[in-house]
C-alpha cells in the first residue's frame, strides 16, 4: 500500500510579481468555488445523490480556460461531498448529542457552504517540479493559459525545508507532478512511500491517558503530559504564553507517537477507542485541552508508515479489571497503582488497563466476545469497538 505525506512550503520574496499574480488568480477563484460547491449541493438535496468525484464537461459554468476549469471543478464536487457527508454523519447522531453539533442544527432546505479554503491540486497539465540550479534545490514550473494568469509559462523557486528532509530520510518520494496551491499563495507538496504491511503476529497494546501520554503493555512509557495541560490552565486565555504553552503540549503529543511504541518490533497495536470526552462535563472542563484524538491521530499514522496493522477496541472496564484474574472492582484502582482486591496483584495502573487492552484486542481477533466480571457479581458483555 502506498502512505501519503505532506510538507508545506513557501515562495521566496524575490519572486513578489510572479506570487502577487498566483495570489490574484487564487482571489478570482474563491468566489466560484463557494457558487460551485453551493450548486453540487443543491443538486444533492433535489436528487440526494452525491456529486460525482469527476465532473463532466457539460456540469461545468466557469469563466477560465478548459484545463482549469476542470480543476476548479473537481475540488468543489470535492468539497461538496465532504460537506454533504458530514451532514449525514450528524444527523445519525443520538437527539442529545446532535444539538452540540452546528451542522445537525441546520435543516436539508438551508444547508449551504458559506466559506471555505480555497486549496487546488494542481497536476501536470499546469504544474510540476524540476530540479532547482545553484543555491535552490527544485523550481515550481507553472503554465497556466495566459487568459487566467496574465503570464506565460514562469517558474519559482525554492529550497528543502527540514520537514522535507526528514520525509526523504524515512524513505518518502516527492510527486513532481502533483502540487497543491493554497490560498494564501503558499503551496504543499505531496509525498508517497510503498509500504507492506505486517503479517506476524507479535502484538502490543497501550493506554492512552492525561498523565502518561502513552503506557505499553510491555511496561514501557512516554512523557507525562501533566505538567503542561496544568500549565495551559494557568495561563490566561488567548495570550501569547497561552498559545506557546499550546505549541509545546502538541510538540509533546507528536514526540510521544513518534518515540513511545516499538513500530519496528510489532506487527499488531491495539489500541482503546476513546470518545465522547466533549467540553460541558465536569472532566472535560478540565481536560479538553488533553489533544487525544491528535494523540490517536498520530499513533494510526505512524503504524501506517511501518506497515503495522492498528486495531481499536471498546476501554470499558480496562483500568478496573486485573490483568491476572479477571476480577473488576472500582476499588482495584487508586490513582496510578492499581490493587487488586480478590488476587492481590500491585502493578501500574495503566499497565495493567494496557495488557487488558491487547487480550481483549486478541479476542476480538478470534471472534470472540469479550466478557468482564462486576463487583456486582454478574457479568456483562461488552461492545466490541474495532
Amino acid at each position: 500500500m502506498k502512505v501519503i505525506r505532506s510538507s508545506h512550503n513557501q515562495f521566496f520574496e524575490p519572486n513578489a510579481n510572479k506570487i502577487e499574480s498566483l495570489a490574484n488568480l487564487m482571489a478570482r477563484i474563491f468566489p466560484y468555488v463557494i457558487q460551485e460547491t453551493n450548486r453540487y449541493i443543491k443538486q444533492w438535496r433535489a436528487t440526494g445523490k452525491l456529486p460525482m468525484a469527476k465532473p463532466t464537461k457539460k456540469d461545468i459554468c466557469l469563466p477560465f480556460s478548459g484545463t482549469l476549469n476542470q480543476i476548479i471543478a473537481s475540488h468543489c464536487s470535492a468539497l461538496a461531498r465532504s460537506f454533504i457527508m458530514k451532514y449525514q454523519k450528524a444527523e445519525r447522531r443520538p437527539v442529545e448529542r446532535r444539538k452540540k453539533h452546528h451542522l445537525a442544527t441546520l435543516k436539508k432546505q438551508d444547508f449551504e457552504l458559506t466559506d471555505a479554503k480555497v486549496n487546488l491540486n494542481l497536476d501536470e497539465r499546469v504544474a510540476w517540479i524540476e530540479n532547482g540550479k545553484g543555491s535552490f534545490d527544485y523550481m515550481l514550473i507553472f503554465r497556466f493559459p495566459k487568459a487566467d494568469i496574465g503570464r506565460p509559462k514562469f517558474c519559482l523557486p525554492f529550497k528543502k525545508t527540514s520537514h522535507m528532509r526528514d520525509l526523504e530520510a524515512r524513505g518518502f518520494v516527492m510527486k513532481r507532478n502533483v502540487i497543491r496551491l493554497n490560498q494564501d499563495g503558499s503551496f504543499t507538496l505531496l509525498f508517497e512511500k510503498e509500504v507492506s504491511e505486517k503479517q506476524g503476529d507479535k502484538d502490543l497494546g497501550i493506554d492512552l491517558g492525561r498523565n502518561k501520554a502513552i503506557t505499553c503493555s510491555d511496561g514501557s512509557n512516554s512523557i507525562r503530559l501533566d505538567e503542561l495541560l496544568n500549565k495551559i490552565n494557568r495561563k490566561k486565555r488567548g495570550s501569547a504564553a497561552y498559545e506557546r504553552a499550546k505549541i509545546e503540549l502538541q510538540n509533546a503529543v507528536n514526540s510521544a507517537a513518534k518515540h513511545a511504541i516499538p513500530y519496528t518490533e510489532i506487527d499488531t497495536l491495539h489500541m482503546e477507542k476513546l470518545t465522547g470526552m466533549k467540553n460541558g462535563k465536569s472532566w472535560g472542563n478540565k481536560n479538553h485541552h488533553w489533544r487525544v484524538g491528535l494523540l490517536q491521530n498520530r499513533i494510526i499514522g505512524w503504524a501506517e508508515e511501518y506497515g503495522v496493522h492498528v486495531k481499536r477496541v471498546s476501554p470499558a472496564y480496562t483500568s478496573q479489571t486485573c490483568s491476572d484474574c479477571d476480577h473488576c472492582n472500582k476499588a482495584n484502582r487508586s490513582g496510578e497503582r492499581f490493587l487488586c482486591q480478590r488476587c492481590g496483584l500491585d502493578i501500574d495502573a495503566d499497565i495493567n488497563a494496557a495488557i487488558n487492552i491487547v487480550r481483549r484486542g486478541a479476542l476480538v481477533s478470534l471472534g470472540l466476545k469479550n466478557e468482564v466480571k462486576i463487583k456486582s457479581g454478574s457479568r456483562k458483555i461488552l461492545p466490541e469497538l474495532i
